[in-house]
């Protein structure tokens, strides 16, 4: 991370928790927040709130919009120039510095939700590179329209991937998408 930052690239960075892979939530919260402070695009599902260090959040009630809003928000000072949040079924909200954008999910009926998150990711860093965006301070630049596309394409890819079985395999391919060019 250090290394991609020092060359002034854009370092992404998906939560993707897996708690029974740690040895304590304490030793979670420690390595995240000295990962968020160190990247530039950061995407964290509302499930992974608790893990974030930001005081407040638990997996355990859903969070409401305000709270997620602020979440965001809290994330962003911390470093990140780009913060996504997934929802799941209802959606994502992105956040920069300037804009806050919430698009809805793709109305599917899922078989296998396995690698969705990774779908999503990829395709907002797909989409990234196809809006020009190949420093952090480009994202900085990144309209509220630009940000409403990136949100609309990861969340039809990724709705697309939990209508097939398995991980990688279920990656929709770009004819798939409909609606979407680039830019």
């Amino acid at each position: 991370m250090d290394h991609t930052r020092q060359v002034g690239s854009i370092v992404s960075f998906d939560v993707n928790i897996r708690p029974t892979l740690w040895t304590s939530p304490a030793t979670i919260h420690e390595t995240i927040a000295s990962a968020v402070e160190r990247t530039d695009v950061l995407k964290i599902s509302a499930e992974e709130a608790e893990y974030t260090g930001v005081r407040g959040y638990s997996s355990s009630e859903p969070l409401e919009r305000s709270k997620l809003n602020a979440l965001g928000e809290a994330l962003l000072e911390r470093g990140p120039r780009l913060v996504i949040i997934t929802l799941g079924a209802n959606g994502a909200l992105l956040l920069t510095a300037k804009h806050r954008v919430e698009v809805p999910s793709l109305p599917v009926r899922p078989v296998d939700t396995t690698g969705a998150g990774d779908a999503f990711m990829g395709a907002v860093l797909y989409q990234l590179v196809q809006q020009g965006c190949q420093t952090p301070s480009d994202l900085l630049a990144l309209s509220e329209h630009n940000l409403h596309n990136l949100g609309s394409f990861a969340n039809n890819v990724a709705g697309l991937s939990t209508t097939r079985y398995g991980g990688i395999s279920s990656f929709p391919f770009m004819h798939e998408i409909s609606g979407f060019s680039a830019p």
